[in-house]
């Protein structure tokens, strides 16, 4: 798990690399037409993503030494955050839209919805502890639940995950429900109400240090 995470990082810095000292002085010389990943808007989207990946990856070693929830909540939106933001940068970014593959998007997308899924979960799921605030976890876990709708991927291994996702999900929602119904009779809080969610970002770029000048970087 850490060399995993360690090489995302490292694919990060190289992106970082590409789009700061390498892809720049060279626009001037690369025709209008050039493929998407030839541009550092790209390059730095494409560092967000491995750095996404790492967070990912340390989130699930987070898991296995069973940390607290409130950690994971936000250790998992901090994945989100990440994707966020390379989805805004795709999208001010003057990269072709046209030229940017739906499957790219929707690993985006889906990413980011599975990951906001997480963390509202373990959040849930510490609201549950409380019986006062049975009607909170109950109100979010219904909005989680809701982010799927229509979203399922075409990809198999894809629909298996959102699949196993949505089941935990709705599993929790029906306890809550029931914990919810069996004491209180009170209007559910608005989405207003929910709890913000919060994100920790742990993982940076591994910078890169090319061997050689820059003039023997090759494209």
């Amino acid at each position: 798990v850490v060399e995993s995470a360690t090489l995302f990082r490292k694919a990060a810095g190289v992106y970082q690399y590409l789009a700061q000292d390498v892809l720049p002085p060279l626009e001037p010389s690369l025709p209008p037409e050039r493929p998407p990943e030839a541009t550092p808007s790209m390059a730095s989207i494409m560092s967000l993503v491995c750095l996404a990946d790492a967070q990912a990856v340390t989130v699930r070693k987070a898991e296995n030494k069973a940390a607290s929830g409130g950690l994971l909540a936000k250790l998992h939106y901090g994945v989100v955050q990440f994707l966020e933001e390379a989805s805004n940068l795709l999208k001010s970014s003057v990269v072709d839209q046209n030229d940017i593959s739906d499957k790219f998007r929707g690993f985006l997308s889906g990413c980011s919805i599975l990951h906001e899924a997480r963390s509202q979960r373990y959040i849930a799921d510490d609201l549950m502890k409380t019986p006062e605030k049975l009607g909170l976890a109950v109100r979010l876990l219904r909005h989680a639940t809701s982010k799927f709708q229509g979203k399922l991927p075409c990809n198999d291994s894809w629909k298996k995950t959102f699949r196993q996702e949505i089941d935990v999900l709705s599993q929790m929602l029906r306890k809550c429900e029931h914990e919810y119904d069996s004491i209180w009779h009170d209007r559910l809080p608005s989405l207003n109400e929910l709890p913000p969610l919060e994100g920790k970002k742990i993982v940076s770029p591994i910078s890169y240090k090319p061997v050689g000048s820059n003039k023997d970087f090759v494209i």
